[in-house]
Order: structure tokens, then C-alpha cells, then sequence
């Protein structure tokens, strides 16, 4: 598609602008082809994927004035195909030849219809650019609380103290609750330095083992999201490109025994 359209040179591009592109995370968009494509010098494109688990919020298409009528308008027009048939004395089953003149038929209701086209844009905050999914319930329902509670360890164990002493109660709980919690932190803080030291040869001992990993796992659109990366650059097509080459290598191996054997 976006060979199509370079080749009918749609877009302007210029050393400081590149035509831009906003796409589900479908796994389609981490083929290394379509990654080499988009990063080449001579037809580069900005491709950003949006947000995974969400894109009914933001995809203009996933509108029920859209996709929703588009669902009906099809289911109305093979009701029409059948009766039309049945009238004709014809055989009631479905050809591929019928499938382009259904689509058609609820596509110009339904995603080709300018009107319900414009009123899903807006809603999804896109014309007029306005931030409307950040008002969206479903996304508020995640915002984090910005009034959780910041106590350290120290001023917990400070205030229950006080208390107690205040009050003339028993002597601080050392078997539960948040004493206890607070009593646990100060004594592993001060096997701190060991604890460190155990860490890092542990570390040490699974480099080989991570490093391997890496070059085996597949990049997806969540993992991306969640280390804060939405574009499609060179090194997301680095990083798919070191896993293709290390299925080949691994595939080539596998063989390799197969005929020693």
C-alpha cells in the first residue's frame, strides 16, 4: 500500500518532512520487510504505533457509526442478495462473486459516508486536534493517583513510636503490621552491600542467558509501549532483523544436525 502510494507520489517529503502514519500494533507491522521499507532513505515514512488494548478508543474506523453500520449494512445487503434469488429460482448460496457487490453496498453507507466519517474524527479528538481521549472514562479509569502515599520506611517507624509513648500503650508490635514491615526494611538494608554483591553474580551468571534472549524475542507493540516507544525506527528494525537472523541461524543448525545424523 504505501509502495502504491509513492509511487503516485501523494505526500511531499523534503529533508525535514516525512509523511507520517499512526497503526495498530498488529504483527503485520513488525515484518522486517515492511520495517525496511519504511526506514529506507528513499521513501521514508514515520510510522507510529498507537496505543495496544485501546485502539477501539482512537481508530476512526472502529466508530459504531462506522464499523457498527458497516457490520449491519452488510447483513442487510445478503439478506437482499437471497431474496433476490430466491425470487429468480436460484441457487441460495454465496458466491465470490457476490462478495464485492455486498461490501460495496454497505461500504458507501458506512465508512464512505463523509458525515459519520467527521463525527467519529471528532469524538476521537483528531480534527479538531483537542485531546478528547484524555477526557475518555476508560482512560481516566487508569490514570495513576498522584496522592498515594509517600512515607518512608524511617518516619512510619518514627510516628508509631511516638504514638506509643504518648499514649502509654504496649511497646511497639515487632511481629506485625507496619512495625514489623518497617523493622524487615532497616534489617535487610543492612545486609545491604552483601545483598548487592549476590545480585550482581547473579547478574553476571545470566548474561549469556539474557543476551540470548534477546535476540530470540519477539518484538511486539505492547513491549514497545511499555519501554515508551510508539515509532517504528532503525532500531526497532535492528532489533527484528538480529531475531530473523538468529531463527535462520538456529533453523540452519537444526539442519545441519539432521544430516550429520
Amino acid at each position: 500500500m504505501l509502495r502504491y502510494m509513492d509511487e503516485l507520489d501523494l505526500f511531499p517529503r523534503s529533508d525535514t518532512l516525512i509523511p507520517f502514519l499512526l497503526m495498530d500494533g498488529h504483527g503485520s507491522r513488525f515484518e522486517l520487510e515492511f520495517l525496511q521499507y519504511i526506514n529506507n532513505k528513499e521513501h521514508e515514512w514515520s510510522v507510529c504505533i498507537g496505543v495496544p488494548c485501546g485502539a477501539h478508543l482512537w481508530q476512526v474506523s472502529n466508530a459504531a457509526s462506522m464499523n457498527g453500520t458497516f457490520k449491519i449494512g452488510i447483513t442487510k445487503a445478503k439478506e437482499e442478495l437471497m431474496s433476490a434469488k430466491e425470487k429468480r429460482f436460484m441457487s441460495a448460496k454465496f458466491l465470490p462473486t457476490d462478495i464485492i457487490p455486498i461490501v460495496n453496498k454497505a461500504w458507501s453507507h458506512s465508512f464512505a459516508n463523509v458525515a459519520f466519517g467527521k463525527k467519529a474524527l471528532a469524538e476521537r479528538g483528531w480534527t479538531p486536534l483537542n485531546g478528547a481521549l484524555l477526557k475518555n472514562k476508560d482512560v481516566l479509569d487508569t490514570k495513576l493517583d498522584a496522592d498515594a502515599n509517600t512515607e518512608d520506611a524511617l518516619s512510619i517507624l518514627t510516628a508509631a513510636a511516638m504514638a506509643a509513648s504518648a499514649t502509654g500503650r504496649a511497646v511497639i508490635q515487632v511481629n506485625e503490621g507496619k512495625s514489623a514491615d518497617v523493622i524487615d526494611l532497616l534489617v535487610a538494608d543492612r545486609d545491604r552491600t552483601q545483598q548487592r554483591q549476590q545480585a550482581l553474580d547473579r547478574k553476571l551468571l545470566a548474561a549469556n542467558a539474557t543476551a540470548t534472549y534477546e535476540r530470540t524475542k519477539k518484538l511486539t507493540s505492547g513491549k514497545m509501549v511499555v519501554s515508551g516507544k510508539h515509532r517504528h525506527s532503525t532500531h526497532v528494525m535492528d532489533q527484528v532483523t538480529e531475531c530473523v537472523k538468529f531463527k535462520v541461524e538456529q533453523e540452519e543448525e537444526q539442519q545441519h544436525n539432521r544430516v550429520k545424523k
